[in-house]
């Protein structure tokens, strides 16, 4: 499995390009097998809106645009960033590794600040040095942040490369393991890539890989590791939200569909063990839960759900909250209930634009628009009998 992510060989040249390429759609339908049945899924209906699915990965699972921490960064800057800072003595003069160090530090506050030309100047400097010096580690360091900021950036196919180097660097100079987190971290990365790039069926069997490690790995090593866990949470997550895109587009079984909240069930358990039921993790996931009762007919249990999400993210997590907020009126409008509709998604709009969250604000004015032409068909027909 392994050798199915990594098997191609990538050059990329000292100054690594940042002018990743993005998704390009060579076919509108793509057939894929869902347990026993094979569906042809529109891409176009799939709604895997790509920098809008990027930016949520990032904000629930390792972080976000604006709070780029090391964590947020991905695993690898906490093995190298705090090493590379014990690593070096304290001189009066500023050494070559000093330099480095600042370099890479300027960049992620550069992405920080969303400055994204100026952080990509930063790290392509950092590595020429690194390149100079022959400092292997810092050079993975700094392919991990670029990859990882080209898939912030929606450039989907660079960051793909990117992440391949990283882990063969990772496991051909033995600083990892295919199973460590580490590695695993960046497969997960790649699923995403590959879903959003239409590849399902690769998409698919990368999640269940993972899912597959770290479900092994907790088993023998118990669950006291928060990274372990919240791993083996975003994998199943990703492996659920694949598939009820499949099951939204192509009308998969409703045996399918309860595989998904299996998956949500299994996922929401391992981000409560991480990080806690009031974390932004769980809650993303929780909303899919409710997703997936829709999916199945039990908009109740489903609008229950959004609602217990949106209260404990309203003082917390407001771009979260925007987008629980649309789901709840998109609930109302499925119930018929649709002034409570109209309403819900009204504040939504409001909070989605204040968190500068485009899709949530795009969807929000939809359901508006839907809910308003429902209530005017009602009154008509009202006046007409």
């Amino acid at each position: 499995m392994f050798r199915y992510y990594f098997k191609e060989a990538v050059k990329i040249p000292v100054e690594v390009s940042m002018a990743g390429s993005r998704v390009q759609r060579i076919s509108r339908f793509v057939r894929i097998n869902v347990g026993s049945t094979s569906i042809a899924v529109d891409r176009t209906n799939c709604k895997l809106s790509a920098l809008s699915s990027i930016q949520k990965i990032y904000s629930y699972f390792r972080g976000s645009s604006n709070q780029y921490s090391s964590k947020g960064m991905g695993t690898l800057p906490q093995m190298y960033l705090l090493g590379f800072l014990g690593l070096f003595k304290k001189e009066e003069e500023e050494t070559i590794e000093d330099k480095i160090l600042m370099t890479i530090k300027r960049a992620i506050l550069a992405i920080q600040r969303e400055d994204f030309a100026k952080a990509e100047r930063f790290l392509n400097k950092a590595f020429r040095m690194s390149e100079e010096e022959k400092l292997e580690d810092a050079k993975t360091q700094i392919i991990d942040i670029q990859a990882n900021l080209c898939l912030q950036k929606g450039e989907l196919i660079q960051a793909e490369k990117l992440f391949k180097l990283v882990a063969q660097r990772l496991v051909g100079q033995k600083k990892a393991e295919p199973t460590d987190n580490s590695v695993v971290e960046i497969s997960i990365k790649l699923a995403e890539i590959y879903k959003l790039v239409g590849r399902l069926e690769d998409s698919a069997t990368g999640f269940q890989y993972c899912v597959d490690t770290q479900k092994e790995k907790i088993e023998k090593q118990g669950d006291e590791d928060e990274n372990t866990l919240l791993l083996a949470a975003w994998a199943l997550h990703g492996l659920a939200q694949l598939n009820i895109g499949i099951a939204t587009a192509g009308g998969a079984q409703k045996k399918q569909i309860e595989g998904c909240l299996l998956l949500v069930t299994d996922a929401y358990k391992y981000a409560v063990r991480a990080v806690g039921a009031d974390s932004q993790q769980a809650l993303a996931i929780l909303s899919d839960m409710a997703t997936t009762y829709a999916l199945l007919g039990d908009v109740d249990n489903a609008l229950k759900t959004v609602e217990e999400c949106a209260e404990i993210a309203k003082d917390k997590y407001e771009a979260l909250y925007a987008t629980l907020k649309v789901n709840a009126g998109n609930l109302f409008l499925q119930k018929g209930n649709y002034n409570e509709a109209e309403k819900v998604c009204k504040e939504a709009s409001v909070v989605a634009n204040r968190a500068k969250d485009t899709d949530s604000f795009a969807r929000a004015l939809e359901c508006v628009k839907r809910a308003y032409y429902r209530i005017r068909m009602a009154d008509h027909n009202t006046m007409k009998t």
